[in-house]
């Protein structure tokens, strides 16, 4: 498979620059752990990015019509719904953090994809950030783990 990605036919290897993107925008591409010089590119989760960061530069982020949280709540429970990879987490974090009503979707990311989080330092530290800085995060985490455990609140 290395020698694969190594190949000069390889997407990765055609000479792309991201430097363009705007500050609010995923980490694009990512690099793959153990391999300094190989990049994941999740084109889906920058599409998905870009046009968050329109919304959030055109002032229709804070307050979305009706039909666009429905179409942002879509995409984040499919992603929820199946494997992610560090683009999506980030994308998800990164907009959900500082919404109470997107909460319940930062801990379903806690709860089922712990494995993932852990493989990213960056993501996982982040994530971390926004935990600590949220009370009502932390609660819901909190009632989350204990229903799972059937432990009882002390």
């Amino acid at each position: 498979i290395k020698t694969n990605i190594s190949s000069q036919e390889a997407p990765h290897a055609l000479p792309f620059r991201f430097d363009f993107l705007p500050t609010g925008v995923i980490q694009f591409p990512r690099r793959l752990l153990r391999y300094d010089d190989f990049y994941a590119a999740n084109f889906d989760a920058l599409a998905k990015s870009l046009y968050l960061q329109l919304l959030s530069d055109c002032g229709l982020s804070e307050v979305p019509d009706e039909n666009q949280e429905k179409r942002i709540r879509g995409w984040f429970t499919d992603m929820l719904d199946a494997e992610m990879d560090a683009s999506e987490i980030d994308l998800l974090i990164e907009h959900c953090k500082a919404r109470e009503d997107r909460e319940d979707l930062l801990v379903r990311l806690v709860i089922e994809h712990k494995d993932t989080l852990v493989q990213s330092r960056t993501v996982h530290c982040k994530l971390a950030g926004v935990i600590s800085t949220s009370s009502s995060l932390k609660r819901k985490l909190k009632c989350k783990f204990l229903e799972q455990f059937n432990l009882q609140d002390e």
